[in-house]
């Protein structure tokens, strides 16, 4: 099936890439269209020396960032501060006081940093490297952040184009359970807390995030659709979503709550009088999983609440769904996003060698 990805220029408008490939169909060539003087052309680069999906998405991202660097057009120091002003103007109406100060205090000591020079990605370099010295691990991936969102206001994020200078300290994702370590857990929350065994279910059945999990509503269970609605404000994304219910788990929900109310919260708060309109907080549930987990069962770092939604897309891989479904039922913004957690999580497309591989002495 073929199948296009789009990638407009991160600094200049008129400019977008297509990548035309026919997913993991690898007998068939990968390139890259664009237009430029009104005349269409094609890329192909070393694209095509991948042998698998991985290696040759990874391969049309290098490709990609030569053509972002062929037809840059570098913005003025003035006004790209300019363009950054502006920018906060429009965000300030929904920014809280504390998130602006933060902002305006990143864009500050960048810019200061700058001076008058133009940026390029060595001073980038340098100055997230001194950056990491001196802060704390959250508070540097905190300001990392808020500084990628100014540099894209102002159409210099090619400077932090590259995955490497985007890495945030000490990350770690959450690591994935083995069929041994899930069933162990399962056991393990069945005897000692059924309600915090049945959140885990649902991260693992629907791909929800934590979070999300807590605060979806007996309401947003579409029964007919076997889907949950995740709204905006809800989903990380900050756009409306559903999650899926599999045959296997809508039974168990319908016992729970075909008769509850729809304004309910299906984890509520115990602390309240407040007939389930206040969820758990993620703290209470988060220290449910330590005292019955992590003390009791003796699985410590890595192992945590994430790890099931890890866990749902792993298998999902191994059961035969390609990235694309996977990419959908985890709900991330790009495909780049699900590659690039796959290979976090040390899976890659090496299937065939496992089969075909021989004894030293054969």
């Amino acid at each position: 099936m073929r199948d296009k990805k789009t990638f407009p220029h991160p600094a200049r408008n008129g400019y977008v890439y297509k990548l035309d490939h026919r997913g993991d169909d690898m007998s068939k060539r990968w390139v890259i269209h664009y237009q430029e003087g009104g005349k269409r052309k094609a890329k192909y680069g070393h694209i095509n020396k991948g042998k698998s999906f991985y290696e040759r998405y990874a391969y049309a991202l290098e490709v990609l960032q030569e053509l972002y660097e062929e037809h840059r057009e570098v913005t003025p120091v003035n006004e790209a501060r300019e363009r950054v002003e502006k920018w906060f103007e429009k965000q300030q109406i929904d920014w809280a006081d504390k998130t602006y100060s933060c902002y305006r205090q990143v864009f500050t000591e960048y810019f200061n940093a700058l001076k008058a020079d133009k940026p390029t990605e060595e001073f980038t370099d340098r100055y997230l490297l001194n950056l990491r010295h001196k802060l704390h691990a959250n508070t540097y991936n905190k300001r990392l952040q808020f500084l990628r969102r100014i540099l894209k206001a102002c159409g210099y994020d090619w400077v932090m184009a590259e995955q490497e200078r985007l890495k945030k300290v000490a990350s770690k994702p959450s690591r994935y359970l083995e069929d041994i370590h899930r069933r162990r857990i399962v056991e393990l929350m069945r005897e000692e807390n059924p309600d915090l065994m049945f959140f885990c279910q649902l991260l693992y059945q629907s791909f929800l995030r934590p979070k999300e999990a807590l605060r979806i509503r007996v309401g947003d269970i579409l029964w007919s659709r076997k889907a949950i609605r995740v709204e905006a404000d809800i989903g990380k994304t900050s756009t409306f979503n559903t999650a899926p219910i599999p045959d296997c788990f809508l039974p168990v929900l319908r016992n729970r709550f075909l008769n509850t109310p729809p304004n309910h919260y299906l984890f509520p708060s115990r602390h309240f009088d407040n007939h389930a309109t206040k969820h758990l907080s993620y703290t209470t549930i988060y220290n449910r999983w330590c005292r019955c987990v992590k003390e009791k069962g003796g699985y410590g770092e890595g192992f945590d609440l994430y790890s099931w939604r890890h866990t749902a897309a792993i298998n999902a891989r191994l059961a035969g769904a390609d990235l694309y479904e996977i990419q959908r039922l985890m709900r991330h913004s790009d495909i780049s996003v699900t590659v690039n957690y796959f290979k976090s999580q040390g899976v890659h497309d090496i299937q065939t060698y496992y089969e075909a591989a021989r004894p030293i002495d054969d």
